[in-house]
């Protein structure tokens, strides 16, 4: 009991007995090196806008001011009190909503392949909520662009776009 995510997630496992866990808490028994999650910089991002928001996350469009490139910052979005829908401070998550957080970026962040978007650094911000960056891709959808083609010939010629979509996910599930 009272592992964090990624220590649950090392240990391959989620059966502390919280039903949430605070984002920042000190692990029990220190973790190993690898599993820490570093806290942002101060001022490292500066937000431009958001780009998407789910059920469990929502992506920012950000400025790194580190190096200077924007990048999409897709952070956790924290547990909301049901009667207050004020968002508790610190930022608190379930368990495995943090988890499979945690597990996405770690995960996707080892995936090398043209058609996967790489992941920069996962952090945690001043509040506790959890994120990572990523290459910032630019352009519109495949959706998009198949409902604006009229003709068959221009749906065809979205299909190696489409093949370099499934070749990706074949990657991915391969590793």
């Amino acid at each position: 009991g009272g592992l964090c995510p990624a220590c649950l997630l090392k240990a391959g496992r989620d059966d502390s007995s919280s039903d949430t866990l605070l984002a920042d808490a000190p692990r029990a028994g220190g973790g190993s090196e690898e599993m820490d999650v570093h806290p942002e910089p101060p001022g490292r991002y500066t937000l431009l806008g958001e780009h998407a928001k789910g059920g469990m996350g929502r992506v920012l469009l950000v400025h790194d001011e580190s190096l200077g490139r924007d990048v999409a910052l897709k952070e956790l979005l924290p547990q909301v009190d049901e009667y207050s829908r004020r968002t508790p401070t610190p930022v608190r998550h379930s368990k495995e909503m943090a988890a499979r957080f945690l597990r996405e970026a770690r995960i996707t962040g080892q995936l090398e392949h043209p058609s996967i978007t790489p992941v920069h650094e996962l952090g945690r911000r001043p509040d506790g909520t959890l994120y990572y960056t990523m290459k910032l891709v630019k352009g519109r959808t495949l959706a998009a662009a198949i409902k604006k083609c009229t003709s068959l010939e221009e749906r065809l010629k979205l299909l190696p776009h489409f093949v370099d979509l499934c070749n990706g996910i074949a990657y991915a599930h391969s590793r």
